[in-house]
């Protein structure tokens, strides 16, 4: 009886913990099990520059092994889905999904396009580090803002609850 006392104690205690991040501007909100950091960081490419915002937490504290809850997120020019482009909302997630697996030398376990509240979405897994690692994500596409969010856990962890407690926190507006 002690012992269950003891769990219900601790679930209750790290849901009560979460902290909510939120960013008036481009209207989104999301949880994390401590205060994050946050970023900023210009990109100049070759069409302009692009402000990419990071809200990290590394080494959190709960017992999931999750060693970072992130979210990058940045203004999109929308002229790039418009005109004679070919290049469709859902192309761009699938594109970006794979620059991601790329950079991080990763496997792409799956991948499911699907839509959150009309916005094209990505939710997919990948393994990294020969399989010791593992990282949950999803990709989102909302009034004119690209959104990043990913956790990186063990092998062990890779199922746990707050992986998907991270990403389905994350609320924005609906989609034009």
């Amino acid at each position: 009886m002690k012992s269950l006392l003891l769990i219900y104690t601790l679930l209750f205690t790290q849901a009560l913990n979460w902290i909510s991040y939120a960013d008036k501007e481009s209207a989104f909100t999301a949880y994390f099990p401590a205060k994050p950091v946050t970023k900023e960081k210009i990109i100049r490419t070759d069409i302009g520059e692009t402000m990419i915002n990071t809200v990290f937490l590394a080494s959190a504290p709960d017992s999931t092994q999750n060693s970072l809850y992130l979210l990058n997120y940045y203004k999109l020019d929308e002229i790039i889905f418009f005109g004679d482009s070919a290049m469709t909302k859902q192309d761009y997630l699938l594109n970006t999904l794979n620059n991601i697996k790329d950079n991080l030398n990763a496997e792409l376990l799956y991948s499911n396009p699907t839509t959150d509240k009309g916005c094209p979405t990505v939710i997919y897994r990948l393994e990294l580090q020969k399989g010791d690692k593992v990282m949950k994500g999803k990709l989102i596409l909302s009034n004119s803002y690209f959104y990043s969010l990913q956790v990186f856990s063990t092998k062990k962890y890779s199922l746990n609850k707050n992986m998907d407690k991270f990403l389905d926190s994350f609320s924005f507006k609906t989609c034009d």
